[in-house]
């Protein structure tokens, strides 16, 4: 027999062939634990008592309904490195769903995302409430393209045609081709504005529309305009075109209504009007 030695003492090949086999083994026990310690968690995570499987949609009125599960399942779909499942109550994406539904669906005015147990997602939303419309074609006639404003002059869903007669119609000097999701007017100002729309309908003078663009036009239903600074005191000017309209010398004019052009109140205290041919 051949023997192997060093200075430490003298080994046979028979005692290195079992401690190789040893080595092998504790290497191969290691990777094996390894192995259990890194897909565990995986297949728990991935096990259907863990991963939401139905959502329920609280609040009041909520039309959107099928909207809403639409987004909060494509947000839960696929997985994180391929691996944990986006579905998985512990790992799913509650923030990004959030985001998504307000983004996504301009008729939601709030929606907040929680658990309620390990498998049903429950989203309570409240909707926007319509305030107004803004339409895309105005005329003196009639008014199409309308789309719902809220309160804050958000603009956030398609109209029925018949919704015109019900909300005070609102329109643009450029009509905007893609409105839905947009803010129409900043929240201030359009409650101002449209405060002085009603002014109008107190005083029972109809009106067809207002166009706002660098100033604002009272579209009046035979045709006729009120022209007014979009930054004016309304109170004032709308006290000044009573004047006028109330006055002997607009009412001695005959059909005044029917065949006025415009009154421009942009003039301070000045009034300009004119009247058809």
């Amino acid at each position: 027999m051949k023997i192997i030695g060093n200075k430490d003492g003298v080994r046979s090949p028979e005692f290195h062939r079992k401690k190789e086999r040893e080595r092998k083994i504790k290497k191969a026990i290691l990777v094996f634990f390894v192995v259990i310690f890194l897909a565990l968690p995986i297949f728990l995570v991935r096990m259907a008592r863990f991963r939401i499987a139905s959502i329920s949609i609280e609040g009041d009125r909520v039309s959107s309904a099928e909207d809403i599960k639409k987004v909060v399942n494509r947000d839960i779909a696929g997985s994180y490195l391929w691996l944990i499942p986006k579905s998985n109550a512990l790992f799913y994406p509650e923030e990004k769903i959030e985001s998504d539904l307000l983004n996504e669906i301009p008729k939601l005015s709030a929606a907040t995302v929680e658990l309620d147990g390990m498998q049903t997602v429950v989203v309570t939303a409240s909707e926007r409430e319509p305030f107004a419309l803004y339409c895309k074609s105005i005329t003196s006639e009639t008014a199409s393209k309308c789309f719902f404003l809220d309160s804050a002059g958000y603009v956030f869903s398609e109209a029925p045609s018949f919704s015109e007669g019900i909300y005070t119609v609102y329109g643009s000097e450029e009509p905007v081709d893609n409105p839905l999701g947009q803010v129409f007017i900043e929240a201030k100002e359009f409650q101002a504005i449209h405060a002085f729309g009603k002014m109008f309908d107190e005083a029972h003078i109809p009106i067809r529309a207002l166009i706002i663009g660098d100033d604002i036009t009272v579209l009046l239903p035979d045709g006729g305009k009120v022209l007014v600074k979009r930054n004016e005191n309304f109170d004032k000017v709308f006290s000044n075109f009573v004047s006028l309209v109330d006055s002997d010398t607009f009412n001695e004019e005959p059909n005044a209504w029917k065949r006025l052009l415009y009154i421009d109140l942009r003039l301070g205290n000045k009034i300009h009007y004119k009247f058809k041919d």
